[in-house]
């Protein structure tokens, strides 16, 4: 996939807690049915991609291990079920850290969230994370961008964890920004 025009970064600014927006992303008669619909969609995208490079679906996880590491993608309800959030993360084959310290998930992995990936977005804070399933559902524009994000600076990212250099050096989230993604 090439991304034939650059994201206005617009698309990801926050809906403000309280506003008419952010009620209706809560209290959408159809919520349910159109959770589904956004699961199956990005599923559906993703899993085209991530089977190609060797990873293997459960769910909504994806996974690929390697002599080098292992690594995983993940869409995770969130705990009210009203957006998602995406989540990468590396592993390598030699944890030096405890896993008692690492933030993550049980078996070790350490999570990123989607919002690492995008330092040129207008405002920076955990809810960039929330990915609400009507306006996916909704905004064809954001479902795509949400999805080139991924293709373009979140697999790639985690793809590095399978290459020989990965076991000195694995990129900062951040710098995966050099892939230019958004209008200036």
């Amino acid at each position: 996939m090439i991304l034939s025009k650059l994201i206005d970064r617009e698309l990801f600014r926050k809906t403000r807690a309280g506003s008419p927006e952010f009620i209706r992303y809560m209290n959408h008669p159809d919520l349910k049915s159109i959770r589904a619909k956004v699961l199956k969609t990005l599923v559906a995208e993703l899993d085209t991609t991530l089977r190609l490079l060797g990873y293997e679906r459960n769910g909504t996880k994806w996974r690929k291990a390697s002599k080098f590491g292992r690594s995983f993608l993940q869409l995770q309800k969130s705990s009210y079920g009203f957006n998602l959030y995406i989540n990468v993360g590396p592993l390598p084959h030699f944890v030096l850290v405890p896993r008692s310290s690492r933030s993550g998930t049980r078996d070790g992995f350490v999570l990123t969230r989607f919002q690492a990936f995008c330092p040129e977005w207008p405002q920076r804070d955990y809810e960039n994370d929330s990915l609400y399933y009507v306006k996916l559902h909704e905004n064809a524009a954001f479902r795509d961008a949400v999805i080139a994000i991924v293709r373009f600076r979140l697999i790639p990212w985690i793809e590095a964890r399978h290459k020989a250099l990965s076991m000195i050096l694995l990129p900062l989230p951040e710098h995966m920004a050099k892939v230019p993604l958004f209008e200036q």
